[in-house]
């Protein structure tokens, strides 16, 4: 469903303010949170494997909701920054993981409150399709990651958006409205070309991009979505680096 440009961020600090508020209740076959079953058997295994070498070094996770992914982050070494739009969310990852990372409400679309090279690898998780100009982001990644840093984004797969959402043009940037359990949160679709232009433009080197597929366990909660995503993917992966 589509809709008129009305205020699209504060759309989303809304809605994920009351998806943050309800996670605990939300069945896991229509949540955005690390628990459920598309991040368990989809989204996140296939982002570890694109991940670098972790020990030792700084990471900030970009939009990192409640906190799900701060452990592992942590047991592998890292020290963790997490930001998030939602004052929700960011208050669950400080009370939840508070002990193992440090966490701060920033809108990733206006300047981080971090000094130049200051961090070594920037994840992003299923965010940046609720964003409708990237290279003013990837930019200011670009200023706080060391040279040699690393970015890696997860994202919905354009071809996803576009099918899902029927969007007729692929050439362009399209706003629609993702429904989730009781608020709707604009989505963007974009063509490929607009992906990977943001990369480059922000003086990124594309080092992987994948289109994975889902674990088979996926099946059993989503048995449609599972076969769907077989055939065409659902999902991008890009690891880029900083030099």
């Amino acid at each position: 469903m589509e809709t008129d440009d009305n205020a699209p961020v504060e759309q989303t600090i809304e809605g994920y303010d009351i998806l943050a508020e309800k996670a605990d209740d939300l069945d896991r076959t229509a949540s955005p949170w690390g628990s459920s079953y598309f991040q368990r058997h989809y989204s996140w295994p296939a982002t570890r494997t694109v991940l670098p070498e972790l020990s030792g070094r700084r990471v900030l996770l970009a939009g990192c909701g409640r906190g799900d992914h701060v452990p592992w982050f942590h047991e592998n070494g890292a020290t963790v920054t997490g930001v998030d739009v939602s004052a929700t969310a960011i208050q669950h990852a400080k009370d939840e993981f508070g002990d193992e990372g440090t966490f701060h409400r920033a809108d990733l679309t206006e300047p981080l409150d971090f000094a130049n090279d200051s961090l070594d690898v920037v994840f992003s998780n299923l965010v940046f399709s609720h964003i409708e100009e990237w290279r003013p982001v990837f930019s200011e990644f670009r200023r706080i990651l060391e040279p040699d840093g690393t970015f890696v984004v997860t994202t919905i797969h354009p071809r996803y958006l576009r099918t899902e959402f029927e969007i007729e043009s692929y050439y362009e940037t399209k706003k629609v409205m993702n429904e989730w359990p009781e608020v709707d949160i604009p989505t963007y679709y974009r063509p490929i070309s607009e992906v990977i232009s943001s990369f480059l433009g922000a003086g990124f080197h594309l080092q992987t991009v994948e289109e994975p597929k889902p674990e088979p366990q996926f099946e059993d909660h989503h048995p449609k979505r599972y076969r769907d995503a077989l055939r065409e993917p659902e999902l991008l992966v890009i690891r880029a680096a900083a030099n």
